[in-house]
């Protein structure tokens, strides 16, 4: 397996910055060379925060780690990790500067975080707010940074949020102006990861020097505290917010050895899910296990004419069923097309059966089991156990255990794609739930 070391040192002309177990990075610039690449990558301090924390890392080694350990050029700071050095002469941040020039490290922005809300309903907090970051933007133009990363952060209706956003985006970016430094945005939680909301705000602002970052890992919509909120559509934000970019963030997670990033296939609905996302007549490389060794195969994609409704009976033949309901285990894919929370966690309903008690009770495909409650007698005493949903071989096991025992009913806790939210649903054993 490729380090993330080699991995960094070759990826040159990916667009913008890989989280890469760990690292992120952000775009450098755009080249005109027709043979430099397009895009070149830098590494966010971030990516180093907990080694900083700890004291494990210097903060002013950050430029160095980056040129001799990872073979890049360009670097992000964030503020949070130098705050409490920056201030007084200035002494620190020419430190900063003189460390990188001689690395040949450029510096790219200061991600700033913990300046109060931008978007504050209360005047005086919102302006305190804006002039908080004015020391960023006074530091990024000394260390030779295009621009500073701030949040978009309010509270109050989707309307006056982002009327209260783009006010105090307006006032800090006529300030950054001024020093030719960037002011722009990322998608970090609540609405701002709301693509929607955010292009709005950019729109309000309507000015050259404000845009957005966008993190293609970031679309959480609640605070990081609020691990039960949802995901906006990661594809969907960075299409709305590119417009508007003047640096990117994307995130992976693992990579196979090209450097390139592993994509599993765990079962038939992945299979037909990732083949039916490829475009007709691209050539790809498969690695599969055959007679117990990985071969290598190159394959080309191409249509079934003829055939569209036999995938989905091979998916449905695939599936455990009972109860007139059809399960798998939860995939990624199949928790992006129903846009199932990452809060949710269970088996997933691949299909129901018309006839099933399960149907007329509302369960529909996309549904997620949670847990499933049972209650049997031993003498005479009634005994209920609770079970959490973590495979659908357990719950189709447990289920037909239950039904050769002579249970009469099941209580499913189930999350609801239509009306999403979890509900009690009571089904029972009788012969029509095959």
């Amino acid at each position: 397996m490729e380090t993330r070391r080699e991995f960094l040192k070759k990826s040159t002309t990916i667009i913008s910055g890989v989280g890469v177990m760990g690292v992120g990075v952000t775009s450098l610039s755009s080249c005109n060379d027709s043979n430099s690449p397009l895009f070149k990558i830098s590494l966010a301090e971030w990516s180093l925060n907990k080694g900083i924390r700890s004291g494990e890392i210097d903060h002013l080694d950050f430029a160095k780690i980056t040129k001799r350990d990872f073979g890049l050029d360009a670097i992000e700071y964030v503020n949070q990790l130098f705050a409490d050095k920056s201030g007084g002469d200035g002494k620190y941040i020419k430190e900063m500067k003189n460390i990188a020039d001689g690395e040949g490290v450029k510096s790219l922005l200061i991600m700033c975080d913990g300046e109060g809300f931008l978007g504050d309903s209360d005047s005086s907090e919102r302006m305190k707010a804006v002039e908080n970051h004015y020391r960023w933007i006074d530091a990024a133009k000394y260390l030779g940074c295009h621009s500073i990363r701030v949040n978009a952060q309010s509270k109050g209706e989707y309307d006056e949020q982002m009327k209260l956003a783009a006010d105090g985006l307006r006032a800090l970016t006529e300030y950054g102006a001024k020093h030719n430094i960037n002011v722009i945005v990322e998608n970090h939680g609540g609405l701002s990861s709301n693509g929607k909301w955010l292009s709005g705000v950019m729109e309000m602002v309507n000015h050259p020097h404000c845009g957005t970052l966008p993190d293609f890992g970031n679309f959480y919509l609640g605070t990081w505290d609020d691990k039960g909120a949802e995901w906006y559509d990661r594809y969907l934000g960075v299409k709305e917010l590119m417009p508007y970019a003047k640096a990117v963030t994307a995130k992976s997670n693992e990579f196979n050895t090209d450097g390139n990033e592993k994509e599993d296939i765990n079962d038939m609905r992945d299979l037909t899910t990732k083949v039916a996302n490829t475009d007709i007549g691209k050539r790809i490389k498969i690695r599969l296990i055959r007679f117990g060794k990985e071969i290598e195969l190159k394959v080309k994609i191409g249509r079934l004419e003829g055939n569209e409704n036999k995938v989905n009976e091979e998916i449905i033949d695939d599936v455990e069923k009972i109860l007139g309901l059809g399960l798998g285990d939860l995939s990624e894919n199949f928790r992006r097309e129903n846009q199932i929370p990452p809060s949710i966690k269970g088996v997933a309903v691949i299909t129901v059966d018309e006839d099933s008690e399960a149907f007329s009770k509302k369960i529909a495909k996309g549904s997620v089991i949670i847990s499933l409650t049972h209650q049997r007698i031993s003498g005479n005493v009634t005994l209920q156990s609770t079970v959490k949903a973590e495979s659908y071989q357990q719950v189709y096991d447990l289920l037909n255990q239950r039904k050769k025992e002579g249970d009469e009913r099941i209580l499913l806790r189930v999350w609801r794609p239509e009306l999403r939210l979890v509900s009690l649903v009571a089904l029972s054993f009788s012969q029509n739930n095959k």
